[in-house]
């Protein structure tokens, strides 16, 4: 995940969507994981840009699907680790 200044969230997560709503369905999971508004996260672009990148370069990309396990578990420990923290 990359974190901006605005607040806004872009998601990599090592898939290409195919037309079945991963974009949706992933915003979703995310800003309700984190309570960030959908309209600020923007799951793929990262890792479509990071795919052209590699399609282009013909390099490897830089996420696969596990990666996609791995921004769900860390969207659970941040949740977890401000559920935990005492506000003053």
């Amino acid at each position: 995940m990359r974190f901006h200044p605005s607040g806004k969230v872009d998601v990599m997560l090592g898939i290409c969507p195919h037309g079945q709503g991963e974009r949706t369905t992933f915003a979703q999971i995310v800003s309700d994981q984190l309570g960030v508004p959908i309209d600020d996260i923007e799951p793929l672009r990262a890792e479509l840009e990071s795919f052209v990148i590699a399609v282009r370069d013909k390099t490897k990309p830089q996420v696969s699907a596990e990666d996609g396990l791995a921004a769900v578990e860390v969207a659970s420990r941040i949740v977890e680790a401000v559920a935990g923290q005492k506000l003053a």
